[in-house]
């Protein structure tokens, strides 16, 4: 296709035999056929790295790249991110799936959008487990349902120029359908390895600044599954880096109209953590996130409240 470079799609990988195969061949099934699978295997000790090798051999597509010791979700994207030959990378989890036409939609917005580096869509949020649940997340999260409802409605092209506040009140994209150009993503970086969760968060709140623009395509592009064991469901707060992400871009000055509203969002995320803790039974914890509240928001009524709290409650 013309002005449209080879998409790199990149799969963090770890332990994922149940899932993978199915992942890999919704990449492999896509309609627009540009791009190369790099699968970055994280240390699995199952037969992750035999079933991608075996696809391996059969599509010179896919390529299978060992990180030398485990680095995490992050850190093995990362290792993708330098490997990469694209132009522009893509990313799907182990246990995710996309939709035939996912990678096709993209390259028509890029033909549409040349001058544009970042695109991005809808995505349904499946509970395999529990009956097959599936939605949108544009019909669910009160945010996506602000800025993108009409061009769901319209079934037309939304452009983005330094969208910022918009993603601090919620970002508004996914690691499974987000694309980015490649210089980009290595000039930000790319992920943060010394977090554990939000590092996507991090990243897309700094795009949404440093992106020339960003397209947001009407059209549900993947499957994000949850699932018992996987990250997001790991016995911690969803949400227990998010005050440090915000910490970080307090001090970037692109973000420098925003520290009031990054502030807010420090202390927020702050007693969200703390209610997770107390209610779940971790006092200590709990009690550590409150203060760190308080001292966050000193005057914050909430803040005090969930200090009290958690030192005179369960």
């Amino acid at each position: 296709m013309k002005n449209m470079k080879m998409i790199s799609v990149i799969m963090p990988a770890f332990n994922a035999e149940k899932y993978i195969g199915r992942s890999v061949e919704s990449i492999l099934n896509q309609s627009y056929k540009d791009f190369e699978l790099l699968v970055v295997d994280d240390g699995s000790i199952d037969a992750t790295k035999n079933i991608v090798e075996e696809i391996v051999g059969s599509d010179h597509r896919v390529r299978i790249v060992d990180n030398v010791f485990s680095k995490g979700a992050s850190g093995a994207r990362n290792t993708g991110i330098m490997e990469a030959k694209g132009g522009w990378i893509a990313f799907l989890d182990c246990d995710d799936l996309w939709y035939v036409d996912t990678l096709l939609q993209r390259a028509n917005a890029v033909k549409k959008y040349p001058k544009c580096d970042v695109f991005t869509s809808d995505y349904n949020i499946w509970f395999p487990e529990d009956s097959d649940l599936e939605f949108s997340i544009s019909s669910h999260n009160d945010v996506w349902k602000k800025y993108f409802s009409k061009s769901n409605i319209d079934g037309k092209f939304l452009l983005m120029y330094k969208p910022i506040e918009a993603f601090i009140e919620s970002t508004l994209t996914h690691t499974s359908v987000i694309m980015v150009r490649s210089d980009l993503l290595r000039t930000l970086g790319g992920f943060d390895e010394s977090l554990n969760t939000y590092e996507d968060v991090l990243l897309w709140l700094k795009i949404s600044a440093y992106s020339q623009c960003m397209v947001y395509i009407p059209f549900v592009g993947s499957r994000y599954r949850q699932r018992l064991g996987s990250l997001t469901h790991s016995g911690k707060p969803q949400t227990k880096d998010a005050p440090l992400v915000f910490r970080k871009l307090l001090n970037d000055p692109a973000f420098g109209a925003y520290r009031e509203l990054l502030k807010k969002n420090i202390i927020h995320h702050l007693n969200l953590n703390t209610y997770w803790y107390r209610n779940n039974g971790f006092k200590f914890e709990a009690i550590k996130s409150a203060v760190a509240g308080v001292f966050a928001g000193p005057f914050n009524r909430t803040s005090l409240k969930n200090l009290l709290a958690s030192l005179f409650l369960r």
